[in-house]
């Protein structure tokens, strides 16, 4: 049986990363943090992230990302997971 992939995927909005921000010891500031842990939360597309500009660790693992876009903006990541 196979699944509508819209209707399972779970959109990166920009309360779901401050939600993410606050429950991983983060900051509600985007600009403040430096790791943003995303990692088995069911995205399937990157968005939302232009207010992390000093993100320096991402992680993503464990979703359903085809691909790796909406990333360019972010000139301090090092580390992507």
């Amino acid at each position: 049986r196979r699944f509508a992939t819209s209707t399972m995927a779970c959109p990166m909005t920009p309360e779901a990363l401050v939600k993410s921000c606050q429950e991983n010891d983060g900051y509600e500031t985007p600009e403040l943090n430096d790791q943003l842990y995303l990692h088995f939360k069911g995205y399937q597309r990157i968005e939302n992230l232009e207010p992390y500009t000093q993100l320096k660790a991402l992680w993503l693992e464990s979703n359903g990302l085809h691909v790796l876009e909406g990333l360019s903006h972010l000139a301090e990541l090092w580390c992507l997971y």
